[in-house]
């Protein structure tokens, strides 16, 4: 019988996402507050969690493997596959047959496992996260439960509750932060009826159209300066307007923002879409690391190690909401 074609070198790649664990208030407890401080001596919690009978570090549908070194925390998260209805492919005999062990009770179980590393930067808790099989895997929200176990009833008042909330990285901002000025401004923007005429003229525009039209609607805007002398004000003014609207989160459509600066070289076009930071870990499986589950950790931790500067300059700026 002809073997099934080797895997694609993408199986072992896996994309590592990198979240800030912070506290929040419940709702019905006061305004929104949000804390970022890292619990003191946090690592001695996870060595208390590790410590736990197996049973009660399972819960949820999660069974939580950590494992805690001087300089660093890891854990898996492993949901267990369900085995209801699950076949069984025997190549030798060329045959498909029920899964054996598909019964409820039996010992072994195969599951599904997401590493994460764990690391104090900036005086907060940022966690890496890579799931070995995509959605099937546990998500950040795992975490964000496991934080609950570990740290709510002991660092965290009863009204709060933990979220992993994704890290923020600006494209081209280092860029924009160096431009002379901008010459081109082109952008999609949310205009909402009722709004409130604010400060700064480019809300005001969205604000006027909301209004006018009395329906949420989607702006597409382009605004090109015509040619002037280098010493006119208006790149200078426009990259003041495009500040605005970023900090005032107005790039809000679909279309990605993009602004054409003035530098020192010449003109150049830069996007401002923010995402979500993330790195990609390779597996060799010709490597002495080999594919499996335990060499997914180093390398998660690895991915956090060697990121920590990246992620702290990101930290220093202004986060997203």
């Amino acid at each position: 019988m002809e073997d099934p074609p080797l895997p694609q070198h993408d199986e072992f790649i896996r994309t590592v996402r990198y979240y800030c664990m912070e506290t929040v208030l419940n709702k019905g407890n006061g305004e929104t507050e949000r804390g970022f401080n890292a619990p003191s001596s946090w690592q001695d919690n996870f060595i208390t969690f590790k410590s736990l009978a197996f049973n009660r570090r399972w819960f949820d549908g999660v069974v939580y493997e950590v494992h805690s070194t001087k300089n660093s925390v890891t854990f898996g998260m492993h949901r267990p596959l369900d085995s209801k209805f699950i076949t069984e492919i025997d190549r030798e005999g060329g045959s498909v047959q029920d899964y054996a062990n598909s019964n409820e009770d039996h010992d072994r179980l195969l599951a599904n496992a997401t590493a994460v590393a764990v690391k104090e930067i900036s005086g907060r808790i940022v966690v890496a996260v890579a799931q070995s099989n995509g959605q099937q895997s546990p998500t950040h929200k795992a975490v964000e439960r496991l934080f609950e176990k570990i740290f709510a009833p002991l660092d965290s008042p009863s009204n709060y509750h933990w979220e992993a909330r994704g890290i923020i990285e600006d494209v081209d901002v280092e860029k924009l932060s160096k431009a002379d000025g901008v010459t081109m401004l082109e952008g999609s923007f949310i205009a909402q009826p009722d709004a409130m005429i604010s400060l700064g003229p480019m809300q005001n525009i969205l604000d006027t159209i909301g209004n006018a039209v009395g329906y949420e609607v989607e702006v597409k805007m382009k605004l090109q300066i015509k040619p002037s002398k280098s010493s006119d004000p208006g790149p200078k003014n426009m990259l003041s307007l495009v500040w605005d609207a970023r900090r005032t989160n107005q790039f809000t459509g679909k279309k990605i923002p993009k602004v054409e600066v003035a530098t020192a070289e010449g003109t150049e076009i830069l996007e401002l879409a923010q995402h979500k930071f993330a790195t990609k870990a390779y597996l060799d499986v010709n490597d002495v690391i080999g594919v499996n589950f335990s060499s997914l950790l180093n390398k998660v931790m690895e991915e956090l190690d060697n990121n920590t500067e990246r992620i702290e300059s990101i930290l220093a700026r202004p986060q997203r909401n």
